[in-house]
């Protein structure tokens, strides 16, 4: 559609689903909600990073037992400038719903999402893209933070053709701005770019995603944030290490997988 200068990679939903099966089996709650919250709900990482308990608005929360999840964005960016204090996006897949119901079940209100500091998770998501997922996260031209958000955007438009739909989701002033994220050549490109090996790791995991959730549910896997705030991952210093995460043997070791899984 637009052939943009400098961009975000976006995020291939095979991709976003293989690092959301990556968290699962490290029980990296709070690193999930911040996948979810951006590449479904179409948030900015520092806005994703930002959210507290409060600023998810659940089924629940409403006295609902189904229906949409809106995410609220306080003092939004360039928006601010605008007087706008506040903005929000839709979350309306039940199964991301119904995961974020559990992820956050007994969370004070007033409790961030993500608890650590912006550093801490720069080196997590070096370990997941990097270490696990084989892939390149050092520059804007890979596999960063902002490409999730780039990927809702595309993954949007791919499956609506609605440009009006995809510029509501993610809050834009006006179309010209989707020029940076409704990018279907670059998520071609960047699927083109995958190694074999890539492409058969990424692939296993994004299909473990849906047993995983299951067994998390069934509570054979994780904790919400409210039991399990933070946890300790660690990458090894000096080598860039081979995953250590296996799709195919996921269900048999995801009981044994906790914080040594990376080193």
């Amino acid at each position: 559609l637009f052939e943009p200068v400098d961009h975000h990679i976006p995020f291939p939903k095979v991709v976003f689903w293989a690092l959301f099966a990556a968290a699962l089996l490290a029980h990296d709650t709070p690193f999930n909600v911040f996948n979810v919250a951006s590449f479904i709900g179409g948030l900015r990482p520092g806005e994703a990073l930002r959210l507290r308990r409060s600023d998810i608005v659940l089924p629940v929360d409403r006295g609902q037992s189904d229906g949409l999840a809106y995410l609220v964005v306080r003092k939004p960016g360039k928006a601010k400038r605008r007087g706008v204090q506040a903005q929000h996006a839709k979350i309306g897949d039940p199964d991301m719903v119904r995961f974020l119901t559990w992820a956050l079940a007994g969370l004070p209100r007033g409790a961030p999402v993500w608890a650590a500091s912006p550093s801490a998770f720069g080196n997590r998501w070096r370990l997941y893209v990097e270490d696990v997922l084989q892939l390149s996260a050092d520059s804007v031209q890979s596999f960063c933070p902002a490409g999730l958000r780039a990927g809702c955007a595309t993954e949007l438009y791919e499956e609506t053709h609605d440009l009006v739909l995809v510029q509501w989701q993610l809050r834009h002033g006006d179309l010209a701005t989707l020029q940076s994220y409704v990018q279907e050549l670059p998520m071609a490109m960047s699927e083109a770019s995958f190694t074999t090996k890539q492409q058969h790791l990424i692939t296993r995991l994004s299909n473990a995603a849906d047993l995983l959730l299951r067994r998390t549910y069934d509570g054979l896997e994780g904790s919400p944030i409210g039991a399990a705030p933070t946890i300790t991952l660690r990458r090894r210093r000096g080598v860039r290490r081979r995953a250590s995460v296996r799709a195919s043997s996921a269900p048999a070791r995801a009981a044994r997988t906790r914080t040594t899984a990376w080193g």
